[in-house]
């Protein structure tokens, strides 16, 4: 698997990986967006409400992303503000919004309803954020120094406004009840109040860029928090789906927000990129239409007139794909931004990315890089038929599937489908088509990966599916699992099982799923003592000898690998400085940043693909890194 991170801007600005490009307020509302497959006869339904976002400027301008979602007219980017716009806040319908300035001032949209301001008083210390009371009939602000102000129902429960903070307060979020209400500072310290639990804070520990904005769940029961790297730290029983504090951005994130579902999340950064993660649905970003500085982000909801539909069944479509370039080194020209990569029992490594730096980013393809360093370069899309790519995953005879979406040609560039992209290398070892799997869910998975008798698995949202030839998707329930474990990355063994590397209450840990033969690895006997510091992520990757390799890293260049036999034993240990350089497509040099990536080829060489920031004009591009196996 890859960082379902994925930029983003690296896409939308291009589009999105979700994420592909990698997104962030407070209040969680309605359900996913409405996708409608039409197939059959249709007919004229009764309009329906369909959500999506806004994203708001410093300036006061608002960008609107779902079917029938209105800013209803706001403009003040039009007006002369006394001071500038801080935050954002929706109704609990999504039908309207209001804006708050750094003086207090209020602005409301839609049904939202005016209930008073700051706008005339003098503040000891800025407002910079505000929440929603549940009715839709009050809101509070919240300044840098905690301090608190009530409107409408909202009921004052508390402040810090008379307590000397080590760090100013950056964003709040309210309880379910509105009985309560959470500030987060920008050193990731939490102050409950009211109905509001404790759960865990960053206060006291290293950031590597400051806490900019949190989000609550839908139970009250847990919160995440963002930096303004893109970090995420979840708490309660906030659950991580990703993150970007491993990737190089564009602009710095300014805010967050969850899903209803609580299985999800948005990111906005400043210059108007959106990155979505877990069951988060990306619908553009504002880095076209953001007419100033980009200061956060809401839920928002619209109506639309459906068409109903008579067949919804998925299907599936046979193509012709561009030509297979193949060249002996790098590809010149191109960087390629990665995003997943995998290897065959041939020992070829297949990297799958975008190519150019953001915001121009574009072409979907994969590299097929073989034991003696060939590359073999296959553009996955066209300018009529446009994939953002994710994942990809290679079958024992060659064949390789890609998950991604469709689109339709730029400057349009909408979602058509969210799909697997089939390529049958052992009919055609050109890769010239391929064959589609439309899948019915809308949105992408975060890994993908295929046993020895051609199964497809992949990862949705924390849920391990079976994916069948048509697209259906069946779960398939873990045999050791915790119900708290965020599973991150999937591998098969030799006997048709997949194993998951989780984060399991803060430490990494291992999932088994027995759908194959019994045997394979004891999970159970491995102890990997890894503690969680919330800025690391786990890839794992098992050999033909039935060993498993698992690579843990954070934000340091040194990430650890380990390996262990079918006991459950550690046999082997190493970090990425053990690891030399085998081939690079890099066109400039540059600083690694984050591994992406563990592979292991049939030679039991470890294959680590880490993203690099470039020099110039070269936003990134891909190393491939390889070395014997690691003494213990």
């Amino acid at each position: 698997m890859s960082m379902h991170e994925v930029h983003q801007h690296a896409i939308e600005t291009g589009r999105r990986p979700s994420r592909i490009a990698g997104v962030f307020a407070v209040l969680s509302l309605l359900g996913a967006l409405l996708v409608l497959s039409v197939a059959g006869s249709s007919s004229s339904a009764a309009p329906v409400t369909t959500s999506g976002y806004r994203v708001v400027s410093d300036d006061g301008g608002v960008s609107a992303f779902g079917e029938g979602v209105s800013t209803y007219g706001a403009s003040l980017n039009q007006t002369e503000l006394n001071e500038p716009i801080v935050g954002t806040a929706a109704t609990p319908s999504g039908l309207g919004y209001w804006l708050v300035a750094s003086d207090g001032g209020i602005f409301s949209y839609g049904d939202a309803e005016f209930e008073g301001s700051l706008g005339s008083i003098v503040l000891n210390q800025p407002i910079v954020g505000m929440a929603s009371t549940p009715s839709g009939q009050g809101y509070w602000l919240v300044a840098s120094d905690g301090g608190i102000f009530a409107f409408g129902d909202a009921g004052f429960e508390g402040s810090l406004g008379s307590i000397v903070l080590n760090e100013p307060i950056v964003g709040m979020s309210a309880t379910p009840s509105g009985e309560g209400y959470w500030l987060v500072a920008s050193d990731g310290g939490i102050f409950a109040f009211g109905d509001a639990e404790f759960y865990g804070s960053m206060g006291g520990e290293p950031l590597n860029l400051p806490v900019v904005g949190m989000a609550s769940t839908s139970t009250g029961a847990g919160y995440w928090m963002t930096a303004s790297d893109g970090g995420i730290f979840a708490f309660g029983d906030a659950n991580f789906y990703g993150s970007t504090g491993n990737i190089a951005l564009v602009s710095p994130v300014v805010g967050m927000i969850a899903t209803p579902t609580d299985q999800g999340y948005l990111f906005v950064a400043a210059d108007g990129g959106v990155f979505s993660y877990g069951d988060s649905v990306f619908l553009g970003s504002a880095t076209s239409t953001a007419t100033s500085d980009v200061v956060g982000m809401a839920w928002a909801s619209g109506t639309v007139t459906p068409t109903t539909t008579t067949t919804v069944a998925p299907t599936t479509s046979t193509t012709v794909a561009p030509t297979t370039t193949t060249t002996t080194g790098p590809p010149a020209g191109s960087v390629l931004y990665t995003i997943d990569a995998a290897s065959d029992p041939a020992g070829n490594v297949y990297a799958v990315g975008q190519t150019d730096p953001p915001p121009a980013a574009k072409d979907c393809l994969f590299r097929k890089i073989t034991p003696t360093g060939d590359v073999s370069t296959i553009t996955l899309d066209t300018e009529t038929d446009r994939l953002q790519c994710a994942e990809i995953t290679v079958g024992d005879d060659g064949d390789i599937y890609v998950i991604g979406e469709s689109h339709t040609p730029l400057p349009d560039n909408q979602i058509v489908d969210y799909l697997i992209r089939h390529f049958d290398y052992s009919a055609d070892p050109t890769g010239a088509t391929y064959t589609d799997i439309v899948l019915a869910q809308n949105y992408l998975f975060t890994s993908l990966t295929v046993d020895h008798l051609g199964n497809l698995y992949a990862l949705d949202g924390n849920t391990v599916v079976s994916i069948s030839s048509t697209g259906v998707t069946t779960p398939v329930p873990p045999t050791n699992a915790s119900p708290t474990a965020t599973v991150i990355d999937l591998a098969v063994d030799a006997n048709n099982n997949i194993y998951g590397v989780t984060l399991n209450s803060g430490q990494l840990d291992l999932n088994k799923y027995e759908v194959g033969t019994p045997g394979g690895i004891d999970v159970d006997a491995v102890d990997l003592a890894w503690t969680n510091d919330g800025t690391e992520w786990g890839q794992i990757s098992i050999d033909g000898a039935g060993q498993l390799h698992l690579l843990r890293y954070r934000l340091g260049p040194n990430p650890e690998i380990r390996t262990y036999n079918a006991a459950g034993a550690q046999v082997g240990a190493g970090t990425l400085g053990d690891i030399d350089e085998w081939v690079s497509d890099l066109v400039t040099p540059g600083s690694a940043t984050y591994v992406v990536n563990l592979q292991v080829r049939p030679s039991f060489n470890y294959i680590v693909l880490q993203q690099v920031t470039g020099t110039g004009p070269v936003f990134g591009g891909t190393v491939i890194l390889e070395s014997q196996p690691l003494a213990p």
